[in-house]
């Protein structure tokens, strides 16, 4: 997982803003660290739940300080009446009650369930626009490339509609920011067209790692958060936030 601590000028937010981006690996596995997570966190970017549609209650009603939003990626498979292998995907948003936030479900990639676009309007105005995503794991296939410029269409068309300068895109990429990395080659030409900052080139700070794996001591950086141009000079910390 990883996070960020925002801090908006004046007349904007009252106090520093932090999101989250979690991959739960799961809903029974990650619960306990969601669990943590709300203790610390305003907003959080979940992915892989592994919910079906019939389930997403335990991310709506997650908690009672949060709002919940929740998408199965379980829904096709639910539908055809086959049960077969593990339960996969999915995408949740939790924002805390207390920043007296209007929220409001913009755009799903329900095909796939790995784009959800929401709009958070505070009481004085100001708005931004999320974007939590779970980019799919690299292949060297046609079927990868396929997949995540899928993805960034979705993205870039919505934010082309919303017509919002400020928005974030969260959450996992599975891909390394490293010019060696098919996945970011294909996310780059986005940033720059749309002036997406990757927090931690703004606040300089490296995170080691966001995926662990133990039994191979394998791990790697592919937890994102990126921001628009407009929401750069807030920053104020990014960092492993567990």
């Amino acid at each position: 997982m990883s996070g960020i601590g925002y801090l908006p000028g004046e007349n904007k937010m009252a106090s520093a803003l932090n999101l989250v981006c979690y991959n739960m690996h799961g809903f029974k596995n990650g619960i306990n660290a969601l669990n943590d997570l709300c203790l610390k966190a305003d907003i959080i970017s979940v992915e892989e739940h592994w919910l079906a549609p019939f389930d997403l209650g335990k991310i709506v009603n997650f908690s009672d300080e949060f709002q919940g939003f929740g998408w199965s990626a379980m829904s096709d498979k639910i539908s055809s009446g086959f049960l077969t292998g593990r339960p996969f995907g999915g995408l949740g948003i939790l924002i805390r009650k207390s920043l007296n936030v209007h929220v409001e479900v913009l755009a799903v990639m329900y095909n796939y369930c790995r784009v959800a676009g929401i709009s958070c309007t505070f009481s004085n105005g100001y708005k931004i626009v999320l974007f939590t995503v779970y980019f799919p794991c690299y292949n060297n296939t046609a079927d990868y490339d396929n997949e995540v410029l899928d993805c960034l269409g979705f993205i870039e068309q919505c934010i082309n509609d919303f017509d919002c300068p400020n928005f974030v895109v969260l959450g996992d990429m599975n891909f390394e920011c490293k010019h060696n990395s098919h996945g970011f080659k294909m996310f780059d030409p986005m940033c720059k067209e749309f002036k997406l900052k990757h927090a931690n080139a703004i606040c300089a700070n490296d995170i080691n790692y966001t995926y662990y794996q133990n039994a191979t001591n394998n791990n790697s950086v592919i937890d994102h958060i990126f921001v628009s141009e407009n929401l750069v000079s807030p920053f104020t910390c990014y960092r492993l936030f567990c």
